[in-house]
């Protein structure tokens, strides 16, 4: 079997050997012919970090099995806060180590880790209004909840300083 991407070994309860197509991640197999790979996008998905690894992964919340449906986006410090903007297709994230928000397409281009880098001290909290394109942050260092215009995000506000106690999630409905 020559399988587009990875072909493993499997045994067959009898022990016969038999080969088995799988697909990178961001890829599945294609239904009409198991030796081929083809993207796995879904309208349906969750975006999740893993700070320590400095990565995020999106899963499909169509199958029956999850199944990952973007390759990892890989090289971050530390991504804490994420959010998506669907209408975009951008994800925005925020990096606790480096003290900035970046965003990258959920394809895996137009990465921008400096999407916002001053004004940005500990952000553990990320909201995109797709309605109004704004991104709204929390920041546990400075105390504070701050908006900027996703079209421009010098044009920004500080909504609340100095009268929270470690703001981190944050929701725009």
């Amino acid at each position: 079997t020559k399988c587009d991407h990875i072909c493993l070994t499997m045994y067959h309860e009898d022990g016969k050997p038999y080969a088995k197509c799988i697909c990178e991640a961001g890829q599945k197999l294609d239904p009409n012919d198991a030796t081929k790979c083809i993207s796995a996008q879904s309208d349906r998905f969750l975006i999740y970090s893993n700070a320590k690894l400095g990565e995020m992964k999106a899963i499909s919340l169509d199958e029956v099995d999850p199944i990952e449906v973007m390759a990892p986006i890989t090289g971050l410090e530390r991504p804490i806060a994420i959010d998506y903007h669907a209408k975009q297709e951008f994800i925005y994230y925020s990096d606790t180590s480096q003290m900035r928000i970046g965003r990258i397409k959920v394809d895996g281009t137009q990465r921008n880790d400096d999407f916002i880098t001053t004004g940005v001290s500990n952000c553990e909290g990320i909201a995109i209004d797709w309605i109004g394109d704004n991104i709204f942050w929390t920041d546990e260092r400075m105390k504070s909840i701050s908006v900027a215009k996703i079209s421009d995000p010098l044009k920004r506000k500080t909504l609340i300083r100095d009268d929270l106690s470690h703001p981190r999630a944050i929701v725009v409905d």
